[in-house]
């Protein structure tokens, strides 16, 4: 591979390479007497190929949970004649199979921007419909049960030119973090706001300000924007532990266990890489966690 292609993921014509760790890099012990013989080097595995590995194996554990439970919901069907019943485990099924296109088209957008390949197509976006959509797609999501999401009603139409299939994928994971972060019984919400250069700069962390426009105290890559800018946030009531908040952004970063999630990773590749705009985060036990990313009211030409 020379020096200027990405090694992250691996692709052939046919698509990417799913393995487990061991089938990519067998330990020393497994080869050293075949290597010998075969003249076979050994594989030392790098970091970004470890990386690389906990990514596909977290697309595949997500995959197989829903196909499993389609699965199981397809057996309940072939074994209960009670047609109430049957159009329960229809519409059980259909929710399931919607999850499963929408982790093949998050991991394949992921991959596409990683290696640089993603489009980026330019909509005409109502921000308060947007959120809506979002809010709707998620209101009966698993992570979702036994919770409360809420648009903020201070959440403006504001027109916004950007890619809103992008857009709804970076609010969606936002959702999905605050959700898994929120007990059953707590609330999770979403909104946004128009902002322009003046509003920014004002206190740090508390609710408001990543809710409202300004940028000073909180996690956020480079400088705010100079210019009119439009903030989506999305709040929970849990805290990030400060040991925790310099690594958010990290690729290998999990809160939630080995091999678990790429939601804020994803969420800065495609927002600040693709869209143009600017990701942060403010967090602290008294008011919680805001997550956010201004965007500029027209996505930047150089994207197209």
């Amino acid at each position: 591979m020379s020096s200027n292609q990405k090694s992250e993921i691996v692709r052939t014509k046919s698509g990417p390479i799913y393995s487990e760790p061991e089938t990519l890099c067998s330990s020393p012990a497994h080869i050293s007497d075949s290597s010998s013989q075969l003249n076979v080097p050994t594989v030392v595995e790098s970091p970004d190929n470890k990386i690389r590995v906990q990514h596909e194996r977290l697309f595949l554990h997500d995959l197989l949970n829903s196909v499993g439970g389609l699965h199981g919901f397809l057996e309940l069907m072939s074994e209960n004649p009670d047609p109430v019943k049957i159009q329960k485990y229809i519409a059980s099924s259909l929710e399931l199979c919607d999850s499963l296109i929408e982790e093949i088209q998050s991991y394949r957008q992921i991959t596409l921007a990683e290696n640089g390949d993603l489009k980026v197509f330019k909509n005409d976006v109502n921000s308060l419909e947007l959120l809506k959509s979002v809010t709707m797609k998620l209101e009966n999501h698993d992570v979702s049960k036994g919770k409360t999401i809420d648009v903020s009603p201070n959440s403006q139409p504001v027109p916004v030119q950007t890619d809103k299939v992008l857009l709804s994928r970076i609010l969606i994971n936002l959702m999905k973090n605050a959700l898994e972060a929120t007990d059953v019984g707590g609330s999770v919400t979403i909104g946004s706001k128009m902002c322009d250069s003046k509003n920014k700069g004002q206190s740090g962390h508390r609710m408001g300000s990543g809710a409202g426009c300004d940028c000073k105290g909180s996690h956020v890559s480079g400088d705010c924007y100079p210019v009119d800018f439009i903030r989506f946030w999305v709040h929970n009531d849990s805290e990030i532990s400060e040991d925790s908040k310099p690594y958010i952004f990290k690729k290998q970063f999990s809160t939630k266990g080995e091999n678990r999630g790429l939601g804020s990773y994803s969420v800065q590749l495609l927002g600040e890489q693709y869209l143009g705009g600017k990701v942060g985060f403010v967090s602290n036990k008294e008011e919680g966690t805001t997550f956010f990313i201004d965007l500029p009211v027209r996505i930047p030409d150089e994207k197209n």
